[in-house]
């Protein structure tokens, strides 16, 4: 995503811009597919995301705002989501998470889940009115909450599925480690307010189609092998040709653009191999088995945690994907429990960015690596602040955007 928002908005300003993709597709399609292939539906075209991709213009303002300048439409998802704790269903709600939102409360514990979270909001609310600071991490938040058997079934029952399976996408233990402020701060955008979530109608292949309209040239399937510069222009090695550049823009996670630049800007390379990566397994299959039992208890998302085991969200797709007819339901599951073997389509592994309390002074390093060189840039959602999102790719390139244009008008003066 940071790269096509890049070459887009460069592009809208008159500059040439060429794309080097690895694959036969653009990067924000890589994850896109045609389920009617995997299902040999005859319904037609089933086009869809995994993981599913969402956004709102609270939380994703920068994204709702590029799709709408670039023709992109976009739709409300279904936000129902069903919670169960070893198989047991709690509690039926949408978004926003509010009283009038509650579309059903079976029983005396997930009244109990409905108190916490109502104390767990106005802690929040206390926290983020206070003076931010990254030391202070969300687990120190979490063990400041007072302690009781109810708050621990609304911690592992509900906040940590819907936080580590959909937003931030990690283990626990990694999500513990964010800094509070940018936990809370995501959480208000999500679930205050009356923005929708919302998806693109016909996938992130659409979007990124979108976002290729007046880009000067794009070469899939061309593999870079380095990235290099002297003070006048920089290079791109592919095929063991030099390409010569004005600029060349390194739109992919830090771990890989550390490999490309690690010969000739090591102070870089060793810059990016500090942002860190967790892997996220998901699986898109037909097994019913791992949502509630009833169908009529099944939600656009549904968060079902074990004893001892993290957390899983299964997205129904059929339902998430309101134009697929077929009759054949087919979900994908984020951290996967036990799956029929028979019944998987496909499984993939994603590195998600992660954040923690050196991801400040990690930012301030690159920008001013950025300030320093001339023609060799980084954006990506690693390397914007807050949640690792297309919202913080979208930011990162709107602020390299900024930094060319100042480049180009001192140099007019």
């Amino acid at each position: 995503m940071a790269g096509l928002s890049t070459a887009w908005l460069l592009s809208r300003q008159g500059c040439h811009v060429t794309i080097f993709e690895k694959g036969s597709a653009p990067g924000l399609s890589a994850h896109s597919r045609d389920f009617s292939a995997f299902i040999d539906s005859a319904d037609g075209p089933m086009p869809g995301d995994v993981p599913s991709r969402m956004f709102n213009a609270s939380l994703w303002p920068a994204v709702t705002q590029l799709y709408r300048d670039a023709g992109v439409e976009f739709e409300p998802v279904d936000s129902h989501q069903t919670f169960s704790h070893n198989s047991e269903v709690l509690l039926k709600v949408k978004l926003p998470y509010s009283s009038v939102a509650m579309t059903s409360v079976f029983n005396a514990n997930a009244r109990r889940l409905l108190g916490s979270l109502k104390q767990f909001r106005a802690a929040a609310t206390d926290c983020l009115q206070g003076p931010s600071s990254d030391a202070t991490t969300f687990g120190d938040f979490v063990s400041s909450l007072p302690s009781s058997e109810d708050n621990t079934a609304f911690l592992e029952g509900f906040l940590f599925p819907v936080l580590t399976s959909t937003v931030f996408t990690c283990p626990t233990k990694d999500l513990l480690n964010y800094p509070c402020f940018v936990v809370l701060s995501a959480l208000r955008s999500i679930t205050d307010g009356n923005h929708p979530l919302m998806r693109t109608v016909a996938g992130s292949a659409h979007a990124a189609n979108a976002l290729l309209d007046g880009v000067g040239e794009v070469r899939f399937n061309s593999v870079v092998d380095k990235v290099h510069s002297d003070p006048a222009s920089a290079f791109v090695r592919v095929g063991g040709e030099d390409l010569k550049f004005e600029h060349v823009i390194l739109a992919t996670q830090a771990n890989h653009a550390s490999r490309l630049v690690a010969e000739d800007f090591p102070d870089e390379a060793s810059l990016l191999d500090q942002f860190r990566y967790t892997e996220v397994p998901v699986t898109v299959h037909t097994d019913s088995s791992v949502l509630p039992e009833r169908r009529n208890d099944w939600g656009t998302f549904n968060f079902q945690r074990h004893s001892h085991q993290t957390a899983t969200c299964t997205v129904w797709m059929n339902r998430f994907h309101r134009q697929w007819t077929t009759d054949i339901d087919v979900f994908h599951s984020i951290f996967p429990g036990e799956i029929a073997a028979e019944k998987v389509l496909y499984s993939s592994v994603l590195q998600r960015p992660l954040v923690d309390s050196k991801s400040e002074q990690l930012h301030a390093a690159l920008d001013d690596l950025h300030s320093r060189r001339r023609n060799v840039w980084f954006v990506g959602s690693y390397a914007s602040p807050g949640v690792p999102l297309l919202e913080s790719a979208v930011r990162s390139s709107h602020a390299l955007v900024e930094k060319l244009n100042a480049i180009r008008s001192a140099e007019t003066v």
